[in-house]
């Protein structure tokens, strides 16, 4: 026979009563115990019967006897978007330093051929700034330019950034269309120690419990 059966079928023989804070029970700075613990150790109950978390604390005052269930313990987080931010869906290709980088190669690669088409006496077409940047921003997007240059080293440069321009919007592309068709979202960590050692997440947890003493522990 279970111990839950017979005390309920030995009504009389028993009395029920809840701790007065409501609490399972946690050890004070004085020695002295909270919650259903404190009622055992001062006497007042002889038997906890609940789901009172297996502790090493309370191991060292109080005999775990016959467990009546084994219960699992699951953390649990707001379902997020597999897109993410609609905005950061098409700038996460690059990180922050490739992007920097990118930038600076365009702006240093403008000003090279502008200084290039100006310095060649034979050049016939000379772009200023303003051309030059919606010549080779027009690369970007697939777009020729209305005027040739005549020179070789004119040519050679607006070669090398148009090479540059299909590799970056083939990388580019290659991981806008993998991210935009891939519809699971990643759980950004593993273990409960991943999301102590991020500090960015706010643990909840029930205050007495086997979790809160093993959080603890970890941090």
């Amino acid at each position: 026979m279970s111990l839950t059966t017979f005390l309920t079928k030995t009504p009389d023989s028993c009395k029920w009563s809840l701790s007065p804070d409501r609490q399972w029970g946690t050890r004070h700075k004085n020695g002295s115990w909270s919650g259903m613990v404190g009622e055992l150790m001062a006497g007042r109950v002889d038997i906890i019967t609940s789901t009172l978390s297996l502790t090493y604390e309370r191991s060292l005052d109080v005999d775990f006897l016959i467990p009546l269930s084994i219960m699992w313990a699951t953390p649990f987080m707001k379902a997020g978007s597999p897109f993410g931010s609609p905005w950061t869906r098409y700038t996460e290709e690059f990180s922050l330093i490739s992007w920097g980088v990118l930038v600076a190669c365009i702006v240093v690669s403008i000003l090279v051929l502008v200084f290039v088409m100006r310095s060649s006496p034979r050049e016939a077409v000379v772009w200023g700034l303003g051309e030059a940047s919606i010549s080779l921003g027009g690369l970007f997007a697939s777009q020729g330019c209305s005027q040739v240059p005549v020179n070789t080293s004119s040519r050679t440069l607006l070669l090398t950034f148009l090479m540059m321009s299909v590799l970056v919007q083939a990388h580019y592309s290659a991981f806008l269309y993998a991210k935009l068709s891939d519809l699971r979202f990643t759980i950004p960590f593993r273990t409960i120690t991943d999301i102590l050692d991020d500090g960015s997440y706010l643990f909840g947890v029930w205050a007495g419990t086997a979790i809160q003493g093993e959080m603890q522990v970890l941090t």
